[in-house]
């Protein structure tokens, strides 16, 4: 064999190494390459996975807050409940066993907890007659069927001795909406009802003395009216014009005197809650009223057309706007003007309004007119004892209302009151 066949020789084996060795490196190249892809992707879901956890631990993070936020207000609440004892704070099911009972419970019941909680019926702090006429019943069936339910209750103690409590009975519900019992939150108010009877009896003394007085001073004015009315028929032809100009303002001032005694007692009888209630047209009551005033056509009064039919004391509700319109009348600056009636739905209550078309008020007096025996005009120039618009408030703040007023000098006055859709009824 030649060298030259050798060289050959060696120069192929040389080359298919070489060949191999390119196959080899591809191989690996390409090996390394899909192993390159597989750590991408794996760092990619590495990525997703850290950045749920992530997200997870925020979570949690916020939702360790929000239960040690509710664990601290529970803790707070539980406090505030335990802690109470002006108010006796009661959870029972919906049978009637009791279920919770705070130290307000045991100040004003006298019990502790461990002697009635899962073990007593909350019938034990009721009297007998309350229990048997079926008024407790009733007063749970009440809550039961409208949520809550208040009442006045005698109430019984460890003891057996009663006190006098405000009951307030609300509805217990579970997360999933299922009625499962009632908690309780009762005051004694003992103390209370006897102030509140020791005022009423001292209003119903107050009233009788303004009547006796109102009576015992009237009957001298009277007699000093006919007196004066008769020196003057008897004395006709001696009297000169000023003693009969005298004379003629003696027996007004006697008639002011009269009707500001009429006022006080009018004043004094103003806002009492034993007015019966009835159901009260006010298209028919403001008729009445135009009727009683009679205006005749001097006053052009307008009033809505169909205003609302409500429970009311409608002997009050008529002297409240009687006042009122009377008083646009009255205080008008022209022989004839117009007076606007409207009533307007206002969520609980009804709002009145009575616009004339008068004088106006000043401002600085809004509050000043609806003071007891205050009047804008001279006595002289208007008989008017300054009680009326006090009265009024005195009625619509009886009933839980408010009265207000809008003027404009020159450009007539509004006013405006409320009265509630349900009336009040004291037991």
């Amino acid at each position: 064999m030649s060298k030259q066949d050798v060289l050959l020789r060696r120069l192929d084996r040389e080359m298919r190494a070489r060949k191999e060795a390119e196959l080899i490196s591809e191989k690996k190249i390409s090996e390394l390459s899909r192993i390159n892809c597989q750590l991408e992707k794996t760092l990619e879901t590495q990525k997703e996975i850290s950045g749920r956890l992530k997200l997870r631990t925020q979570q949690l993070d916020t939702q360790t807050e929000q239960t040690e936020i509710e664990r601290h207000a529970r803790s707070i609440l539980q406090n505030i409940l335990e802690s109470t004892i002006e108010y006796s704070i009661i959870a029972i099911d919906l049978q009637g066993i009791i279920l919770y009972w705070n130290e307000g419970a045991m100040h004003n019941y006298g019990y502790e907890a461990d002697e009635v909680v899962k073990i007593k019926h909350i019938q034990l702090l009721h009297t007998h007659e309350d229990i048997q006429s079926g008024r407790m019943r009733q007063f749970l069936d009440t809550a039961y069927q409208q949520e809550r339910a208040e009442g006045i209750f005698e109430c019984l103690r460890k003891d057996k001795t009663e006190f006098t409590a405000s009951v307030n009975l609300n509805l217990r519900r579970n997360d999933a909406g299922a009625p499962i019992g009632f908690a309780i939150i009762s005051k004694d108010i003992t103390e209370s009802k006897i102030m509140q009877e020791r005022l009423i009896k001292t209003n119903q003394e107050l009233e009788q003395f303004a009547y006796i007085a109102s009576h015992d001073l009237k009957a001298p004015l009277r007699a000093i009216e006919r007196l004066s009315g008769w020196i003057e028929e008897d004395n006709a032809d001696k009297l000169d014009s000023q003693s009969k100009k005298n004379l003629t303002l003696l027996r007004k001032r006697t008639l002011r005197m009269s009707n500001l005694i009429d006022g006080i007692l009018q004043y004094s009888r103003a806002g009492r809650a034993d007015w019966d209630i009835e159901l009260v047209d006010i298209k028919n009551l403001i008729k009445d009223i135009i009727d009683n005033l009679n205006p005749g056509k001097k006053f052009i009064i307008q009033y809505p057309e169909n205003p609302p039919v409500f429970q009311a004391s409608k002997i009050q509700l008529e002297q409240v706007l009687s006042n009122l319109i009377d008083n646009s009348i009255k205080h008008h600056h022209k022989e004839s003007g117009a007076i606007e009636i409207d009533v307007q739905d206002s969520g609980n209550y009804y709002k009145f309004m009575v616009k004339d078309d008068g004088p106006g008020i000043e401002p600085e007096y809004f509050e000043k007119i609806f003071e007891i025996f205050q009047t804008l005009k001279s006595r002289d120039t208007m008989e008017a004892t300054g009680i009326g618009l006090s009265i009024v408030k005195k009625i619509v703040e009886s009933q839980g209302g408010k009265i207000s007023v809008e003027s404009t000098v020159g450009k007539g006055s509004t006013f405006s009151f409320t009265w509630p859709k349900y009336p009040k009824i004291i037991k």
